[in-house]
């Protein structure tokens, strides 16, 4: 008796003093958990904190292991449905057009001088060029459309975007891309999106209004009009990155579940890993921005899946491509078009433009040291 008393107390401290094997349930090379979860789904939301140089590679890498499962198409955020079949013609051209992938990206967005993403198209070119000409062909599908940043007028911010975004809502336009060139085609695809558009549960009862006003995220998502599509066949997974902080931190970045998760990954030293946010983990709770939506947050909450990498201060920040703006005059062909003039104010020359893109993707800024 007192042998199995001594026994039972030594098991309970070791399950006190451990992290519980549920914490990471079945845990993958993030490039096979991807792949598992479109055995039960249809589309899979990638949700990034964009200019981040070793995610952006990591979907370089995912291309041939995408196409070897049956996964032939990549949807992006950054790229306009009005160059949709110049981007299909670049990725089988005899010949891969690196000018024509500047040229691409610089009509949706005249600051999206990341190497990172314009590599992401050669990495498409390089692998279709290993296909037959009977062979289906790896796509990348562009999920918005040109905004007309020209058009916008500080004093009349209101009316103004309604001509910036002339197509109508974004995500709402995005949705109908989706059902378009994959849900009715009975496809699946991988999309590449800033996180809150990746949100496909969390928030998703818009006839819920939000009443504290603090919240950042009040809008109806690309994953929430998915999720109304198809319902489960809709999974949301992030990539490890930071939330924004509340009022109290002075809205300073933080990590996701107030620093719990990470530690949970470094105790158990974990590498590069994809695990659902299931048990243990989907009950950590959040005290970032995201709590001021919904009170008691907790991890599980927010996403199905997440992808870890390496810590945020081990990340860097994409590359500048310093030709992306060459050739073009920066008052008639750069300035009027700069996006978000609103949230940040053009500058008067290239130069000025180009240090306001590389504060962008500093990460050390970004993240202020944390994990």
């Amino acid at each position: 008796m007192r042998f199995s008393l001594i026994f039972i107390i030594t098991i309970l401290l070791i399950s006190c003093n451990s992290t519980p094997k549920e914490n990471f349930r079945n845990p993958l090379l993030p490039k096979d958990y991807i792949i598992k979860k479109f055995q039960n789904h249809d589309i899979v939301l990638l949700g990034e904190d964009h200019g981040v140089k070793e995610h952006v590679e990591f979907i370089q890498d995912m291309i041939p292991h995408l196409y070897r499962n049956g996964i032939y198409q990549l949807g992006m955020e950054f790229g306009a449905y009005e160059m949709q079949e110049q981007l299909d013609e670049l990725l089988i051209a005899d010949e891969y057009d690196p000018q024509k992938t500047k040229d691409l990206f610089f009509f949706y967005n005249v600051g999206w001088a990341f190497l990172e993403y314009h590599e992401l198209y050669h990495k498409v070119w390089e692998f279709n060029q290993t296909l037959t000409s009977q062979e289906k062909k790896f796509r990348i599908i562009n999920l918005s459309y040109q905004f007309h940043w020209e058009k916008f007028d500080m004093n009349h911010q209101e009316a103004s975007l309604k001509e910036v975004f002339h197509l109508g809502e974004i995500d709402s336009f995005r949705c109908e891309i989706v059902k378009d060139q994959v849900i009715n085609k009975k496809e699946k695809a991988l999309l590449l999106v800033g996180t809150p558009h990746a949100f496909s549960k969390f928030l998703h009862d818009a006839s819920k209004p939000i009443e504290n006003k603090n919240c950042p995220f009040v809008d109806t998502y690309l994953g929430h009009r998915l999720y109304d599509e198809i319902g489960d066949k809709v999974f949301t997974i992030l990539f490890h990155q930071s939330f924004l902080g509340t009022k109290e931190n002075n809205y300073k970045s933080v990590s996701p579940a107030n620093g719990r998760l990470i530690e949970m990954i470094e105790k158990k030293h974990i590498g590069k890993i994809g695990f659902d946010v299931s048990r243990n983990i989907a009950n950590l709770t959040d005290n970032s921005a995201l709590s001021e939506c919904q009170p008691h947050l907790k991890l599980g909450d927010v996403c199905d899946g997440y992808i870890f990498i390496a810590p945020l201060n081990e990340l860097t920040g994409c590359t500048i491509d310093a030709s992306y703006f060459s050739g073009k005059d920066y008052k008639t062909e750069v300035y009027p078009f700069i996006p978000d003039p609103n949230w940040h104010k053009p500058p008067e020359t290239l130069e000025g433009y180009l240090g306001q893109i590389r504060r962008y993707v500093d990460l050390e800024e970004r993240y202020g040291g944390i994990k």
